[in-house]
């Protein structure tokens, strides 16, 4: 698989010159927001309607340096706008639609969620592909110790399971990860110690809910093989 970088102002701009599948090859252009790996957790400070929002205000304090009104950051995962910068607190508009198809129509004062800016022309890119754009909210079925690791279990809605495979990539509330097992409607990773410590992963139980976002580019191996059958 061959990556062809491209700058484009603030963001960047990924060729793909893949075997997506077997049979056939493409190119396809990708806008790269995200990397899944998470740079802080920042503590949700209030989430209160607005008369044109819904307005998260949170607290954060590495992803401050060099971050600009209307600037995106992942938070959960999900691409939110930088609507307002005052001392290290942050405030972002919410669509409705926003919260009812995320976990952050649930956050509450204190709340940890993970932060990570945009990527940066010059950055390194350490996870996977990740927009931002949330797919489904998944139920956490199974958080449990093993030796000296982690293992976590998510139920997510079956006509999603296409987009997954094992030791392929998987986005949960905005961390990067690798997918360990895949069943019809759950699949199951792998957390290490130091990504308890650094996400609020490690503060997730049976039952929670966590944003999920399928990889990119198993979409848009589903379009081609899609538009080749036609």
């Amino acid at each position: 698989m061959l990556w062809l970088l491209r700058e484009s102002n603030s963001r960047m701009d990924f060729t793909v010159a893949a075997f997506l599948l077997p049979t056939f090859f493409r190119r396809v252009t990708i806008c790269l927001m995200f990397t899944g790996i998470v740079e802080e957790t920042g503590e949700v400070q209030s989430l209160a309607e607005h008369k044109a929002a819904w307005r998260l205000r949170l607290r954060a304090r590495t992803i401050l340096r060099g971050l600009r009104l209307g600037d995106s950051v992942a938070v959960n995962g999900c691409c939110l706008t930088v609507a307002k910068k005052t001392r290290g607190v942050l405030e972002f508009d919410l669509l409705e639609e926003t919260l009812r198809r995320t976990n952050l129509g649930e956050v509450i004062k204190g709340s940890p969620v993970n932060l990570e800016r945009s990527v940066a022309r010059d950055g390194r890119f350490g996870g996977h592909f990740v927009t931002g754009h949330i797919d489904c909210v998944g139920a956490v079925k199974i958080f449990k110790r093993v030796g000296k690791n982690y293992y976590l279990q998510v139920a997510f809605p079956k006509i999603l399971s296409k987009y997954i495979a094992e030791k392929g990539s998987i986005t949960i509330d905005g961390v990067s990860l690798t997918l360990a097992e895949v069943g019809v409607a759950t699949f199951a990773v792998w957390l290490i110690p130091h990504t308890l410590k650094v996400t609020n992963l490690g503060q997730i139980k049976a039952g929670s809910c966590v944003n999920l976002e399928f990889d990119l580019l198993a979409k848009y191996a589903e379009r081609q093989s899609l538009g080749k059958k036609k």
